[in-house]
């Protein structure tokens, strides 16, 4: 988006009636420096999701996270399946008597220290970094706040996700599942190419747990093409090649997402690229129509100066994330830092 505001990239919105499969991909999948001047596309629609054992589900017998948006689980209605998936070296449960939280062999939930993990609940709760303008920050609302506490208190309270300590001695998320240290993680659709390769575990997917309404995270890094270019016919057929599912494998595999909309709308279209191992029956509605009803765009490429601000709200959010801050004060410390940073946000048509 730098780039992009210096003017360094082509404006793919001036080869729409030359190249009109330019115009065809999702909303959501674009990116504008100015309006109605489209700079680029996210190469895959990649969004957040639970993954999860589908043993561990059953021997607990309690019921796996809902495909569909609509049916997701209220946070009391997670914490409460998060702590039954949750046990220490004797077989107890959170709230069990004798329960030892120092000495817990399988964590009910993981969960990154990155927007990808906190940015969808702040969304399902109506939160946000910043008000509409991207001028003024919000992340100390109540709406906000409640987010980091529910999200600290996972660690700290009811001990049913490993701090970030823990994590760093923990394997990936495909084994942390495999070897029963976790029962449910939040990761991108990316990690479906890993999980279906994966032929000891018995996983699959479902939406993540509302707030106030459903929500899930684009997070994906974006194509765009140099304004310098000397063959830019040639660049741009090679755009529309590399983000095709007919052309490249990187979609069947579970690795990508398509950004074009037939992919989402169009039966057939839907089942040439997700009809094999790699997606499972449940991701046309914790995959497709997540992505397509329920995705919001990451600050990345909605706020002006995310770099700077990015540098300075990662160390802010640590102090919450190793119980140093409450998360009211840890927020409320960021708004002077953040604040003089924000310069709006780019258009998004």
């Amino acid at each position: 988006m730098k780039w992009a505001s210096e003017g360094r990239l082509l404006d793919l919105s001036s080869y729409y009636d030359e190249y009109p499969e330019l115009k065809n991909k999702l909303k959501s999948s674009y990116l504008y420096s100015e309006p109605g001047k489209s700079i680029g596309n996210y190469t895959a629609l990649e969004v957040m999701q639970l993954f999860y054992n589908k043993e561990l589900f059953t021997e607990a017998g309690v019921p796996v996270p809902p495909a569909d948006p609509e049916q997701a689980w209220t946070w009391d209605e997670f914490l409460e399946i998060a702590k039954k998936l949750t046990k220490d070296q004797n077989g107890k449960h959170p709230g069990d008597s004798g329960f030892d939280p120092k000495n817990i062999v399988q964590y009910g939930f993981a969960f990154g220290n990155d927007r990808s993990s906190w940015g969808p609940l702040l969304a399902s709760n109506g939160g946000a970094l910043t008000d509409k303008t991207g001028k003024k920050y919000t992340l100390n609302r109540p709406e906000s706040v409640e987010v980091f506490q529910k999200l600290q208190d996972l660690v700290f309270k009811e001990h049913v996700a490993p701090d970030l300590i823990q994590q760093q001695d923990m394997p990936s998320n495909t084994i942390r599942l495999q070897t029963r240290k976790v029962a449910m993680v939040v990761d991108g659709t990316w990690s479906l190419l890993d999980f279906s390769n994966n032929k000891q575990l018995q996983w699959s997917i479902g939406v993540l747990p509302k707030l106030k309404e459903p929500k899930t995270m684009i997070v994906a890094g974006a194509t765009v093409i140099f304004q310098s270019t000397k063959h830019p016919k040639e660049a741009l057929e090679f755009y529309l090649y590399h983000n095709n599912p007919e052309k490249v494998d990187l979609f069947k595999s579970g690795l990508w997402m398509p950004i074009e909309e037939k992919y989402y709308s169009d039966e057939q279209a839907i089942q040439s690229w997700t009809n094999n191992a790699a997606h499972p029956p449940e991701f046309q509605q914790a995959g497709i129509k997540y992505a397509r009803d329920y995705a919001i765009k990451p600050s990345t490429s909605t706020l002006r100066n995310w770099p700077d601000i990015g540098s300075k709200l990662t160390p802010g959010l640590d102090l919450i994330w190793t119980n140093k801050k409450t998360p009211q004060q840890a927020l409320d410390e960021l708004e002077p830092v953040i604040q003089p940073l924000l310069q709006g946000v780019y258009p998004d048509e």
